[in-house]
C-alpha cells in the first residue's frame, strides 16, 4: 500500500460523527440534527394532558432540560422509581380525574417523601380555590397563563420548605374534607372513624379556620367546585 493511499485512508478514519446525530439525505446534501436530548442535560418530569403546553414547555427549557411528558400521577411516580429527576411539573386541571382526587392521589404519593420539588400549575381560579390548593399540598404554585419565561423562572425557583407554609390541611383534616366529598354525614364520619361526634365538629372548625371559610355550606360549596372536572 503505498503512502498516499495509507495517509487517506487514514484522514478519513479521522472524521468524528456525534453519537446522537440524526442524519437526514437530501438529494446530495447531508444536514446534521442535535439530538433532542442532551446526555448531561437536567431531568423534568411534566405531568398533563395538554400537549400544546408541553410542546411549550419543552421549547422554553431546551437544551439545558430533558423534558420527560406523562399524561397521570401514578405513571410519574413509577418513572421516578427509575430515573432521578430534579423538579415535577404537574398540570393539576387537565388530568383525567377532579382536581380533588387528583390531590388525594398526590398526598397519597407523597405521604412518605414529601412534596419537594413539585411545582404546580394551576389555572386562572379565584382566591378561595387557590388557598385551598395552598393548604392541602405545600408546593410551589404558578399560573399556566403566565408568559413561558415567567413560568420557567418559577418552576425553576426552589421551593418552600414545608414548615414555612404554615396550617396546612392533616391527614385527619383532610380524609373529614374528601369523606365530605363522598356524601358523607359528619355522624357517619364519626361513626366509620369510631370518634366522638365533638372531635369531628372542632375538626370542622379547624378546617374553616384554615380555609378562611365562613361555615359548613360554604365549604361544601367549595368541594363541589373541586369535584367538577374544571372548577370554575
Amino acid at each position: 500500500m503505498g503512502r498516499r493511499e495509507k495517509g487517506r485512508r487514514s484522514k478519513a478514519g479521522n472524521v468524528h460523527v456525534p453519537s446522537d446525530t440524526f442524519i437526514l439525505k437530501r438529494s446530495d446534501r447531508i444536514i446534521y440534527f442535535a439530538g433532542q436530548h442532551p446526555k448531561n442535560s437536567a431531568a423534568l418530569l411534566l405531568v398533563t394532558r395538554d400537549n400544546f403546553l408541553s410542546l411549550g414547555i419543552t421549547a422554553a427549557f431546551y437544551p439545558l432540560y430533558n423534558i420527560t411528558h406523562l399524561t397521570s400521577l401514578y405513571e410519574a411516580w413509577q418513572f421516578k422509581q427509575r430515573v432521578k429527576v430534579s423538579k415535577i411539573i404537574i398540570d393539576i386541571a387537565s388530568l383525567a380525574e377532579p382536581v380533588l382526587d387528583e390531590i388525594n392521589t398526590l398526598r397519597q404519593l407523597t405521604c412518605n417523601e414529601g412534596t419537594t420539588g413539585i411545582v404546580l400549575l394551576t389555572e386562572q381560579y379565584d382566591r378561595q380555590v387557590l388557598l385551598f390548593l395552598e393548604k392541602a399540598l405545600p408546593v410551589r404554585q404558578t399560573n399556566k397563563s403566565e408568559s413561558i419565561s415567567l413560568m420557567r423562572k418559577n418552576i425553576l425557583t426552589s421551593p418552600q420548605h414545608p414548615s414555612a407554609i404554615s396550617a396546612t390541611l392533616n391527614k385527619c383534616e383532610w380524609t373529614l374534607i374528601f369523606s365530605l366529598s363522598r356524601g358523607l354525614s359528619l355522624k357517619e364520619i364519626a361513626c366509620q372513624s369510631n370518634q366522638p361526634y365533638h372531635c369531628v365538629m372542632y375538626r370542622l372548625k379547624m378546617i374553616l379556620q384554615k380555609l378562611q371559610l365562613s361555615g359548613r355550606p360554604a365549604l361544601m360549596h367549595l368541594i363541589q367546585r373541586l369535584t367538577n372536572q374544571y372548577p370554575s
